[in-house]
């Protein structure tokens, strides 16, 4: 443990606690660092353990998969992509197609419509689910406003995973119904964006 946050120099995503007695042994960054120049294949393999231990728990945690078997959640994790985005990137735009579904990570966006704050998005939100659903082109805006780590799925995977698995469909319709009405009546008040709610 800890490689996650030696990789991405991002704080650390949780605690580890000892429950009993342990023997632990410490390589220190300076030593890691230099044992990875001299054999790069060891910073190829930490890395790859990283995004599939981010991908585990983003699928363990997140509100769309959580209810999935493991043996599915496992199945799921190498048909996602690890993307990383900057403060500032667009990645879905308003009226626009979508390309597939997006699960954050960690990191902070934004959901605008028509140039209204809708909702913000962290860890474990998802979004793109209703578009690929009804099939048309974005609602709304997402940007990223704090540099973050989503998962992607690409739509043509994501269509062949739906069909493979009916009860995701009824999830998503069901939180996407949730959503359609926490977004139109945060439109329709001067209340502040919802948590967690994306009309994309």
């Amino acid at each position: 443990f800890g490689e996650m946050a030696l990789l991405t120099g991002a704080p650390r995503r949780a605690s580890v606690w000892s429950i009993g007695d342990a023997e632990i042994l410490e390589i220190p960054k300076a030593v890691l660092d230099e044992v990875a120049h001299e054999v790069p294949s060891l910073s190829e393999t930490l890395r790859r353990f990283c995004r599939e231990r981010l991908l585990h728990t983003a699928l363990a945690t997140g509100a769309l998969f959580r209810g999935l078997e493991s043996t599915a959640r496992d199945k799921l994790v190498h048909r996602f992509r690890t993307l990383e985005a900057k403060a500032g990137t667009s990645l879905l735009e308003e009226g626009k197609p979508v390309d597939g579904l997006y699960v954050v990570v960690d990191g902070v966006l934004q959901v605008e419509k028509g140039g209204r704050l809708l909702a913000v998005l962290r860890g474990g939100d998802f979004f793109g689910e209703m578009s690929l659903l009804s099939g048309g082109n974005a609602a709304a805006t997402v940007r990223v406003t704090e540099q973050a780590t989503l998962l992607k799925l690409p739509r043509t995977v994501c269509e062949e995973v739906l069909r493979e698995r009916p009860e995701l469909v009824e999830t998503i319709r069901r939180v996407a119904e949730e959503r359609r009405l926490a977004n139109e009546k945060a439109v329709a008040s001067s209340k502040a964006p919802a948590e967690g709610h994306s009309p994309a």
